[in-house]
């Protein structure tokens, strides 16, 4: 990634950074550019990584590490994600000091299926992956067009629509074809959307930080522990849960034929009656009328 960086012109790498680094000037040298680049994609990695950990992990390794926290409730999720991330990003050796368990840990609420290895290639792994998450994530701000010029400036052949194999073949410093994507490429919106059927994986995902999401669970009566991941996907299912449960009732109701109002057995009976009555008038009126008359004498 830097190595990609040290081919940009001062004017592009300026346009890059100005965003984060607020003394940043079009005469700014190549080299601090660089550095603010670098360090705030570590910053947005380092945050990321640290949102996925949960409750019990997160107390744990404040615990273990003795994390000052202030006065702040050491039960509150938000305050030990957020002391943690601080720690990581002010002491670069703090890394270096977890052990295995603890690196496996971060690895694996972040990255799926990562085995426990030695240590120091753990520690290194960690760096490596909060570094191009973050890359990745401070590089999403700029349009895809804008994207393709930096590559042909810094001499990166081949051509594509996609964002993702871009920010590849930026952090790897290689030809689109040969950069490997650092994330499953996935199309989301650019805008914030509203949480609600129709509303993708990765638009909650890429919009949302952890304690909205828990917030949302809490408002619709959805389970609210569990990781980032976790919860994204309890909301998506609760989605297709109403669909179906609306789809049985319309099934219901059209399977339901026309029904004739229910009568008392009294009713029933009083309408009997008053037939068996309409029938004997009938045919009393039926016999007078058949009888023969008798002559006045």
């Amino acid at each position: 990634m830097a190595e990609f960086l040290r081919k940009l012109s001062n004017e592009n790498l300026y346009k890059l950074a100005k965003y984060t680094f607020k003394g940043a000037k079009p005469e700014t040298k190549k080299a601090e550019l660089i550095a603010n680049i670098v360090s705030e994609s570590k910053s947005r990695g380092i945050t990321r990584m640290v949102a996925e950990l949960k409750m019990d992990q997160l107390k744990e390794i404040v615990e273990k590490y003795s994390i000052d926290i202030g006065s702040h409730n050491a039960s509150t999720k938000t305050v030990l994600r957020v002391k943690l991330a601080d720690q990581m990003k002010e002491d670069e050796k703090f890394v270096e000091k977890l052990k295995t368990e603890h690196l496996t840990m971060l690895l694996n609420a972040f990255k799926e299926n990562v085995e426990s290895k030695n240590g120091n290639k753990l520690n290194y792994l960690v760096q490596d992956l909060a570094l191009e998450t973050g890359f990745g994530i401070f590089m999403e701000q700029f349009d895809t067009p804008y994207l393709l010029k930096l590559l042909k400036e810094g001499n990166i052949k081949g051509e594509t629509s996609s964002k993702s194999k871009v920010i590849a073949a930026m952090i790897h410093n290689k030809d689109i074809e040969q950069a490997k994507s650092v994330k499953k490429e996935v199309e989301f919106s650019k805008k914030k959307k509203e949480i609600k059927k129709g509303v993708t994986y990765q638009d909650i995902f890429q919009h949302y930080y952890l304690t909205e999401l828990v917030e949302y669970c809490e408002k619709n009566g959805l389970p609210k522990s569990g990781t980032k991941k976790e919860l994204i996907k309890k909301i998506l299912a609760s989605f297709n849960d109403e669909e179906k449960s609306s789809k049985k009732k319309a099934e219901k109701s059209n399977k339901k034929a026309p029904k004739r109002k229910s009568t008392s057995k009294r009713e029933t009976e009083e309408e009997s009656k008053e037939e068996e009555e309409g029938e004997g008038e009938e045919q009393e009126q039926e016999e007078e009328q058949t009888k023969p008359k008798k002559s006045k004498k």
